[in-house]
Parts: C-alpha cells; structure tokens; sequence
C-alpha cells in the first residue's frame, strides 16, 4: 500500500508539472520516451485506412512507428518541421516515402479523402533533437479538427527538458512522450506517455464478451504480462485485460524506486525558482554561448563555426530550443 501510494502521488504531481491532472489525462511510467513510443505503436488503432505521417526531424524510435503502420497497410510519409501549421489546410505539403510508387499524397488522396474509417496519427518532435528548431504547438488543435481528424503524437523528451515550454491544459496533443533522465539526471530508465482520455480508447485491446480469446489490438492478439489482465487461464485462451489503461501498459513490476524518486527531484526544481525564472536563466546562458561562439572566426576571417537551427529568428526566444548544434 506505501509503494501504491507513492507511485499515485508521483503520478499525479508529474501530471500537475505540465498543467493537467487525472481528470483529463492518464500517465504511464515506461523505462523511457523509446518504451512510451513503443507502446502508441503497438497498440494504436491502425488499419489500412489509416494515414501516419512523421516529421522529418523525428527521432529514430519515431521514424520506427512506421513499422506498425506498415504490417496494418496504412499510408505512409514525412513532412518537414516548418510545414506543420500549414498541414491541416494542405495535408499536400506531405510526402509519401520514398521508393514507393506513388509520389504525391494527391495520388495517395489524402488531400480528397476525408479518413473517417480509419485513425490517422501524425508524430513529430516538440524541439529538434538536432538543431533545437521548436514545433508550433498551436497548430496541434488545427490538425485534431480537421479534415483528416490527426491523433497528434508529440514526442517532449526534448522539449519538457526547457522550463515552462510544455503545458498540456494548452497545447491538445493525444500522446506525449517524455523521458524523465533527460529532465533530472536521475532516475535514469524511467519515462512517461501521457494521454488525453478521449485518445485513449485508440490504445485499448478489445474485450470479446467473456474473455474467450484473449486481447485483441488492431494487429492481432495482444500481449499481455503480468499485472496487465483481471483473469487469466494458462490451459485455454482465456484472458481478461484489466480496464484501467495504467494497468494494461504498465507490464510487470514498474521502476518503482525511481518512481519514488521523482517527487524529490520535482521540490530540487521548484527551489530552482519557477519555470518562468528557470526559463529566462537558461535562455541566458544560451544566448551568450550562441553570440560569442556565431563570433568566433579562423585567420582567413571565415567563420570558425557553422551553426544549426532559428537562432536569427526574431523571436529566437519562442521558436529555438536552448541547444547550440555546428
């Protein structure tokens, strides 16, 4: 009951970080944001009429979601960063990938075709990995309302390292997955997905009356461990999974210590000052290292240093990441 209670806290105070609580979201721990990406791509509700489209800035584990969409022959493509306002007027803006015979998302139809037999997912990271170019966040409401009706999976494990940059009461996104060693240091293989509760029914197993085959997911039966099912038969295909999301993803026993640990780690923030004034320092110090590294030069008085990412954008502040990548 102690260890129970300890994991519900933490629960909910990670929740309260990003501006929600158990009433509109569920959090599952995972071992990290690759496991909670895992996770959307084994149970999602694919089908051949599904559409799933990534960023091209994505992370690898992201990139590998498409394998899911695949074995379900759902439409593959890519779209850049910059495009993402832009996708839910002009899904065109997408590409289908490469090497099949098909080379616009005209031919595809996803411009003509309103999707509504199957769920659409479209993935992107909320902050380059790479250059740490940030997303629009507020096209995320744009992209659920519109034609294609996009289940939105934001990929935070780098955002949710920047203070105050991710709040869910504001920004609508289905999934978020975040690894909580990228934002601490410690504890390490612990991270998060969090999820709205209208999406969440898109990752649920079907439930046959009286359980007699088992879990089903959009490929096939799914795989349960243990703490996942109410009931189970080890001689027939017997098995009842367990209704409360946490319990069916969560499988087998969770890193409850670092789970424990987590709270501590939130009240070491918190005497850090507030987001806002945490914001501002790192920004700061970022800054300056951008300024004087941009003015560095070698003896021809070529520049020392080739520097990615928005740093010229007027509001550099809004739309890069504090990350300096040459």
């Amino acid at each position: 009951p102690v260890t129970a209670s300890l994991v519900c806290s933490a629960r909910a105070q990670v929740l309260e970080m990003f501006g929600v609580s158990s009433e509109t979201h569920t959090l599952i721990f995972t071992s990290g944001a690759t496991q909670a990406l895992q996770l959307v791509g084994e149970n999602f509700a694919w089908s051949s009429d599904s559409i799933f489209l990534y960023a091209e800035d994505s992370h690898t584990s992201s990139v590998g979601l498409r394998q899911f969409a695949k074995r379900a022959n759902a439409n593959c493509g890519t779209f850049a960063l910059d495009d993402l306002q832009h996708l839910a007027k002009d899904v065109g803006r997408a590409s289908p990938l490469e090497g099949t015979s098909v080379q616009s998302a005209e031919e595809l139809g996803w411009e003509t075709s309103v999707r509504t037999h199957g769920a659409n997912l479209l993935a992107f990271p909320g902050e380059s990995n790479f250059s740490g170019a940030r997303a629009d966040l507020s096209a995320i409401a744009g992209l659920r309302a519109c034609p294609q009706r996009w289940r939105v999976l934001l990929d935070a494990a780098k955002l949710a390292c920047s203070p105050g940059a991710l709040d869910l009461s504001t920004c609508p996104a289905d999934f978020v997955v975040m690894s909580f060693y990228k934002i601490f240091g410690y504890p390490t293989g612990l991270g998060a997905l969090v999820v709205r509760h209208d999406a969440a029914p898109l990752l649920s197993p079907s439930r046959k009356p009286g359980g007699g085959e088992g879990p089903e997911g959009a490929l096939g039966p799914s795989y349960f461990a243990g703490g996942c099912v109410s009931s189970i038969s080890a001689t027939s295909s017997f098995a009842v999974p367990r209704p409360a999301l946490t319990d069916w993803l969560e499988r087998g026993t969770s890193h409850f210590l670092g789970i424990a640990a987590l709270p501590s780690q939130l009240e070491c923030l918190r005497q850090l000052g507030t987001p806002d004034v945490r914001r501002r320092h790192t920004l700061a110090v970022y800054r300056e290292a951008y300024l004087r590294m941009r003015a560095l030069r070698h003896r021809s008085g070529r520049l020392l240093c080739t520097i990615f990412g928005r740093h010229n954008d007027p509001r550099w502040w809004e739309v890069q990441g504090p990350t300096i990548a040459t």
